[in-house]
């Protein structure tokens, strides 16, 4: 259990008194006991479900505006019970959270104050998917040559995971050739993404590429993360970075970046929104082609349109070519092969749309990103070698070297001349598009390139 009041012992003499909270955490389904009913009339009791298979990895909120949320087939979204089973990675069925206006249809507490209510498409502002902290581990089969964990190119085997807390950290090799794959696996290596100024149990990311606000949200120059929006593309990566840090009233300054909340999208200064690693796109990656998600290729959304993308949407076929329709929409369907995890819990628009730019630099190279001066290095991931001089110290985890290939995705790591990364492919190179596909451009704005949110709450 968890106080609110830093008591450890002591004694209340008559007629003093002292109010806390007290919260407790049940975990898969435990029906909490008569004594607690009982106890109830005298003390307040929040009860939050955990999933024991992430071994307190938990999804994080810290009373900031970020409400939890489950999604219908549908799209309809509702506050989530958080002392029901809301979420089951086992189930490949994924935590997700919403950001929403402070006075919409319903107000910002409406939604946090009542479980189980529809929450109005017209007041959500961004929609985030948990990713738990995890150690991970490749199958490399019996000779240890194998570099497709046991599979083939076009069949890649399953990245063995395991969920962590924030007070572990395995080094491990990652591979593992004996045994079983799943079974008896040695050599885990905690994935690097989750350590962020300290080690986190894990991190929101955006569900979908961001898309640019409207006069009747949060305005033009503010961001969104919402379904069936054209992707915003045209920034180069100062802008795209300066973008992103604004869902908690971020700057960077001097090579400082700080944060003073944000009442707009109902986060603190507690918060930190940035700009999507390389490191982090190789968590939600790895953790999509293990049991616990979609656990192979992720379709392609090839939506272009009159020089729109469309967030969210999914093609018919795998590699398909560009269409002017939205096979797949966000929202229509039953089952969604563009997911992370085949259904909606997942996160989209990670193969094909535009191209999504992440925060993974050659040497410190500006090219033309806009930047003057860099962030701190722990916003973007910094490389000094080509793809052949990857190793598990400084490329492991991101899905570089040891996804290099897989379902023949392209392949270009960043150089002097070409110095930012860009990941996923876009909507019109077919079977060269997905999750592992990694390239470079030289941080311009762009037509093709867009950007993702990673939002961190320290637990």
């Amino acid at each position: 259990y968890e106080l609110s009041n830093n008591i450890t012992t002591g004694i209340l003499n008559n007629n003093n008194s002292i109010t806390f909270d007290i919260k407790f955490k049940y975990v898969n389904g435990v029906t909490p006991s008569s004594n607690i009913n009982f106890l109830e009339s005298y003390l307040k009791f929040d009860f939050e479900y955990v999933e024991t298979l992430l071994s307190g990895a938990y999804p994080v909120f810290n009373n900031e505006g970020l409400i939890p949320v489950t999604i219908a087939n549908n799209g309809t979204v509702k506050t989530a019970d958080i002392s029901t089973n809301w979420y089951s990675y086992e189930s490949k069925n994924w935590a997700n959270a919403v950001l929403v206006k402070q006075n919409g249809v319903n107000s910002r507490d409406y939604y946090l104050s009542n479980k189980d209510v529809s929450v109005e498409s017209s007041d959500i502002l961004a929609y985030y998917v948990w990713i738990p902290r995890f150690s991970y581990t490749f199958y490399k089969g019996t000779n240890g040559t194998n570099n497709y964990a046991g599979g083939t190119q076009n069949a890649p085997g399953s990245i063995d995971i395991k969920f962590v807390g924030s007070d572990t950290n395995e080094n491990g090799t990652a591979t593992y050739t004996s045994s079983a794959q799943g079974t008896n696996v040695t050599g885990w290596y905690t994935h690097p993404a989750f350590n962020f100024k300290e080690n986190i149990s894990g991190f929101w990311m955006g569900k979908f590429d961001i898309s640019k606000g409207t006069s009747s949200n949060v305005g033009t120059d503010n961001p969104l993360i919402i379904p069936n929006a054209s992707s915003w593309v045209e920034q180069n990566v100062s802008t795209q970075f300066t973008t992103v840090l604004k869902f908690a009233s971020g700057t960077l300054s001097s090579g400082n970046v700080s944060f003073s909340g944000s009442s707009l999208y109902g986060l603190s200064n507690a918060v930190d929104s940035h700009m999507m690693k390389n490191s982090e796109w190789g968590a939600v990656a790895y953790l999509s082609h293990s049991i616990y998600g979609k656990n192979g290729q992720i379709r392609i959304n090839n939506y272009y349109s009159g020089g729109l993308y469309k967030t969210g949407c999914g093609s018919n076929s795998d590699n398909s070519a560009t269409s002017s329709t939205c096979d797949i929409v966000y929202g229509e369907a039953s089952n969604y092969p563009q997911s992370t995890t085949g259904n909606i819990s997942g996160i989209f628009d990670m193969a094909g749309a535009a191209y999504d730019r992440v925060m993974g630099n050659y040497s410190s190279k500006a090219g033309n990103s806009g930047f003057g001066t860099y962030p701190p290095s722990i916003y973007y991931d910094n490389y000094t070698v080509l793809i052949n001089g990857c190793t598990l110290t400084n490329c492991g985890g991101h899905s570089l070297h040891e996804t290099q290939g897989w379902y023949s995705d392209l392949v270009n790591l960043v150089n002097s001349t070409y110095p930012w990364m860009v990941r996923g492919g876009s909507y019109d190179v077919g079977s060269e598009t997905g999750a592992f596909n990694f390239g470079r451009n030289n941080g311009s704005a762009t037509a093709k390139s867009t950007a993702r949110a990673t939002l961190i709450l320290y637990d």
